[in-house]
């Protein structure tokens, strides 16, 4: 009995010894004040997104003689304004993790046997956020300029007519005599300015004769007929000689490409969001402000639930938190970016604030 009662009393007292005691207490931030100030603090992760919108801008300026393009040349339809209309030409997207202000913690030592591998690892994993190394989530920001100027447009008159003409009136003089007063002509030359319709006229006959050197050229009706590259290049310069006096008459488009950045932080708890980036109109370009007078570029996120079978192991409130590091696992978000209700951008990310909240032992 008494070799019982002895075996009894060491088994107890060896299970004592090797009874695992809590070496720390990890407490969010919030609560620090049950615990001692000093420890070490960390931060779980939240995912933040930046939307590159690559926007095409195609402005249409009317021609100076827009007017006269069916008298002169038989063009009709011609554009009789200015105008520009809006594409949208490329969409990015690109996640970045930065600390969740809502979610830090501290780790307050019990015992000075704490050793940190746990963290470190969860660190380099990224589940939670090491406040010693938010230099490596940095993001360099950049102005973007929503209204930069547009390229001015130049209509040259390539015509090899002055712009200006010489006029002769014809004035008269009275001269008195002895016995009348004569009225004799005087001739005055001055030069005046063409008018529109007759600068107009004259770069339609230049357009005609473009034409008719260039049909000349290849047919081998000029008086001079190049041969090899030097005809390929006579040809190609009446091209573009013929094309610049054309958009006199017809005006001139060009397209202009535009970035735009937009950032956003899902929200935690949320399973379906719908957010309107902003809205652009052909003639009144792009606005943040969503007014309903254009299309609306949206971006929206749906979460999968991923996550869901790891919430009945976890709730922080009910779990003891001696021993204990909180880590972050992200759930699965389906993302897709719309122009006017139509998909342009489809894609699926792990965004962190979504995911399940965990916990591991702080020890080995």
């Amino acid at each position: 009995m008494r070799l019982i009662i002895s075996i009894s009393l060491i088994l107890i007292l060896a299970t004592g010894c090797f009874i695992i005691k809590p070496s720390v207490k990890t407490v969010h931030l919030e609560d620090v004040d049950s615990v001692r100030p000093s420890g070490m603090i960390y931060a779980l992760p939240q995912t933040v997104m930046k939307i590159g919108i690559e926007m095409l801008e195609i402005k249409t300026y009317k021609g100076p003689y827009y007017r006269f393009a069916d008298k002169y040349l038989g063009i009709s339809g011609v554009p009789e304004i200015n105008k520009s209309r809006w594409l949208v030409k490329n969409v990015t997207l690109t996640t970045f993790s930065e600390t969740d202000p809502d979610q830090y913690y501290i780790i307050a030592p019990i015992k000075r046997t704490f050793e940190p591998e746990n963290i470190m690892y969860l660190s380099d994993e990224g589940f939670i956020m090491d406040l010693k190394k938010l230099d490596a989530f940095a993001v360099e920001s950049k102005k973007i300029d929503l209204f930069n100027k547009t390229p001015g447009i130049l209509y040259t008159n390539l015509t090899v007519t002055r712009n200006i003409e010489q006029s002769t009136d014809t004035l008269y003089k009275t001269i008195l005599t002895d016995t009348s007063f004569i009225r004799l002509p005087v001739l005055k030359n001055e030069m005046v300015a063409k008018t529109i319709d007759e600068r107009a006229e004259e770069a339609a006959d230049f357009i005609i004769e473009i034409r008719n050197g260039r049909f000349e050229l290849l047919t081998g009706q000029s008086d001079f007929y190049p041969e090899g590259r030097a005809l390929e290049f006579a040809v190609n310069r009446l091209d573009e000689l013929e094309e610049e006096c054309l958009s006199l008459f017809i005006g001139k488009t060009v397209e202009i490409n535009r970035s735009f950045e937009f950032w956003y932080i899902p929200r935690s708890g949320e399973v379906y969001e719908n957010i309107e980036l902003f809205e652009y109109a052909d003639q009144k370009g792009i606005n943040r402000e969503i007014t309903g007078s254009g299309r609306v570029v949206s971006l929206l996120i749906k979460k999968v639930d991923k996550t869901r079978v790891l919430d009945a192991y976890m709730t922080i409130k009910d779990e003891d938190n001696m021993n204990r590091l909180y880590y972050r696992i992200p759930d699965i978000a389906e993302v897709e970016i719309q122009d006017g209700g139509e998909p342009v951008f489809n894609d699926r990310i792990p965004v962190y604030q979504y995911g399940t909240i965990l916990s591991m032992p702080a020890f080995k």
